[in-house]
């Protein structure tokens, strides 16, 4: 796949087996944490993250208002730990822990591939999701990405249960 998705772009057509979606998400609250993290300390940092997002809401007493999301700012690699924020849409104002902020995640169209279990565990169909996102050339010459690239992780998120278990998105804008 990687080798077909390769030669695409090489030819000035990029294309990937994925259906893209488009929906609009509505202004809310986030409480979010920064990470820095390689491609091989991913998994285990927005594990952790999560998991301290997740104890900050809980001690606030607050509900989850949506699933969790992750942007990534910068592209992680081997020898580069990249910069993410981990995010949680929040149901109501609470006072952010220190480390953590308290934001609002602008109402904005997006962009997304729905990602099942499988495709999940495999790093490079993820990175070839995220780079036809981001070139803007999946959605048709209709939108272009304005922010960066998310991973959301939906409530089916380690249950085995068949279907999609994440979404990778891009707030994009029409032309």
């Amino acid at each position: 796949m990687a080798g077909e998705y390769v030669r695409s772009v090489l030819v000035g057509s990029p294309r990937l087996d994925v259906e893209v979606q488009l929906r609009q998400v509505p202004e809310r609250l986030v409480l979010g944490v920064d990470r820095r993290a390689g491609l091989d300390e991913l998994p285990q940092v927005l594990a952790e993250a999560t998991d301290a997002v997740f104890a900050a809401i809980g001690a606030a007493r607050v509900d989850l208002a949506g699933p969790p999301f992750v942007e990534y700012h910068e592209r992680a690699t081997e020898g580069y730990a990249a910069r993410i924020t981990v995010y949680a849409p929040v149901a109501e104002v609470l006072r952010p822990p220190t480390g953590f902020r308290l934001s609002t995640d602008a109402a904005h169209d997006e962009a997304f591939v729905e990602v099942s279990a499988a495709g999940a565990r495999d790093q490079e169909r993820l990175v070839l999701i995220h780079d036809f996102l981001s070139s803007g050339v999946a959605l048709s010459r209709t939108h272009v990405p304005v922010s960066d690239n998310r991973e959301i992780y939906l409530p089916s998120w380690g249950t085995n249960e068949p279907g999609p278990v994440m979404e990778v998105a891009v707030p994009v804008t029409a032309l």
